[in-house]
């Protein structure tokens, strides 16, 4: 009974998070650069066009394109084949994905006996799921999902009773990790040197068998790469992130003018994770002030776990917002567990706890939504579809911006994207019938091309912006709208 009593509050969360984030969570952002960049391809592919795209500036549309998240973009493909071509559908499946993850690694923590009671489970999936910078990254169809799944696979495969069983299936799975997405692991290598801090000897030999694994998944990669040549492809893509050598670009992260002027893509303004680790700082000052050294263990352990991956991440790749699902899982862990010891200790402990969960949940998702209330209607591309789609016919050759990608996609024979506006050739230019331009953030107003014989067919200017904007003033709580202009150039398909 105990035990049925464990399980059925988590799942009940679970289930009604999952339910808001189907209905409500994947219809608050609008279309970004990422999703379009993720999905253009496997919609080419499908749809007998190769695995091209022309909505990034790494590959022509005659070139075979290289994911930074292949085995996404296939499970992508697989998903799209079954449930249609579609915004929702891809969204659907970051959706799936999240709460699969949340489930699997709920499952891990309690078996490792972090988490004990329904409560603290609840707490784990409502805190992990709703976090700011993973809401955003999953509400927008990004493959981040995918990653948290995998790390939550290995802390399961971790949990295994028998040692060596779990020691190789988590290094099979150390294998494919450079296959799921690059950031992954580069994740997952300062993740381990922060548990090596904090554990020492306990955690080293499955730190090497990870280790390892990695290693032997990139030169896997590399290997499958030459063979399919396309590896300088895949060469160009990750010197697209960082065009420095490691120590010019470390050298580069320690100035101020980065921190301070450059640091939309560098540094997580995640408010669930700020909101917990203050939540845990206070927590370390009340457990040395009750002489309770769990409490104290766990709260620095949060620290040390943020401070190593923020920095590594930093310092070495890059920590934009929507990678908030790293600090996210180990955050709410520890938060869950720490949940399980305040029931036990005391009052105090129990509401500061509370307090810090309703707000790390609160500043996540659900502000998100709140946010998205105001210019709800707006936000929706039911009213921008029935306007634009009659503009485009299925002869047009397209450029949009990326708020506007499946409308044109879906209706025209060729659709230009975004970044791709820096790899379009003349020809590619020439050929253009139809161009939508955002009024905010829009690609072509940093270019220095001019669109010649134009005619304004239609401008389409929504009632309402969202409360803070829409022009990334405020980074992904205030992303360009459906504001638009669009132009018919004459002379080319008249």
């Amino acid at each position: 009974m105990t035990t049925k009593l464990q399980n059925t509050l988590p799942l009940a969360v679970l289930i009604l998070i999952g339910l808001f984030i189907f209905t409500i969570g994947i219809r608050v952002n609008y279309t970004n650069i990422d999703e379009a960049y993720f999905v253009d391809p496997v919609i080419n592919l499908l749809t007998g066009h190769g695995y091209t795209t022309t909505s990034w500036n790494i590959t022509r549309q005659s070139e075979t394109h290289v994911s930074t998240a292949p085995f996404y973009s296939c499970l992508l493909m697989v998903w799209l084949k079954i449930f249609g071509i579609s915004q929702t559908a891809v969204r659907s499946l970051s959706a799936a994905l999240v709460l699969s993850g949340a489930f699997v690694f709920w499952r891990a923590c309690a078996r490792a006996g972090l988490v004990k009671s329904g409560a603290a489970g609840a707490v784990l999936i409502s805190v992990l799921v709703l976090d700011y910078g993973y809401a955003y990254s999953y509400s927008v169809g990004r493959p981040d999902a995918l990653s948290a799944l995998c790390v939550a696979a290995l802390f399961y495969c971790f949990t295994l009773p028998n040692q060596r069983i779990a020691l190789g299936v988590m290094g099979g799975m150390a294998v494919v990790l450079p296959f799921v997405q690059w950031g992954c692991v580069i994740y997952v290598g300062f993740l381990s040197v922060a548990l090596l801090v904090l554990l020492g000897r306990k955690a080293l030999l499955y730190v090497m068998v990870i280790g390892f694994g990695l290693a032997a998944g990139l030169l896997v990669q590399k290997t499958a790469y030459t063979h399919f040549n396309i590896w300088n492809t895949w060469m160009n893509t990750i010197k697209a992130e960082r065009s420095e050598r490691i120590a010019n670009w470390i050298g580069n992260r320690l100035g101020l003018d980065l921190l301070i002027n450059r640091h939309s893509n560098t540094i997580p303004k995640d408010f669930s994770a700020l909101v917990v680790l203050a939540g845990m700082a206070l927590i370390y000052i009340r457990s040395k002030f009750c002489r309770q050294p769990r409490g104290a263990q766990l709260a620095k352990a949060a620290w040390v776990i943020a401070g190593v991956v923020t920095l590594g991440m930093y310092l070495v790749g890059k920590f934009p917002t929507y990678y908030g699902w790293m600090l996210s899982l180990p955050l709410a862990a520890i938060l869950a567990s720490y949940c399980d010891l305040a029931r036990q200790t005391g009052r105090i402990e129990t509401v500061l706890v509370s307090l810090v969960v309703v707000l790390a949940c609160g500043v996540g998702l659900p502000m998100q939504a709140a946010l998205a209330a105001r210019d709800w209607s707006e936000r929706q591309p039911g009213s921008i579809t029935a306007w634009l789609g009659p503009k485009i016919s299925k002869d047009d050759v397209v450029y949009c911006d990326y708020p506007f990608y499946y409308i044109a996609k879906e209706r025209s024979r060729v659709v230009f994207t975004g970044h791709y506006l820096k790899k379009m050739s003349d020809e590619d230019f020439t050929n253009l019938t139809v161009v939508i331009i955002g009024s905010h953030g829009s690609d072509w107003s940093q270019s220095e091309r001019a669109l010649n014989n134009k005619l304004v067919v239609g401008r389409w200017q929504p009632e309402r912006v969202g409360w803070l904007g829409n022009d990334w003033q405020y980074g992904i709580l205030s992303a360009p709208n459906y504001d638009c202009t669009v132009y018919r150039l004459k002379g080319r398909n008249d």
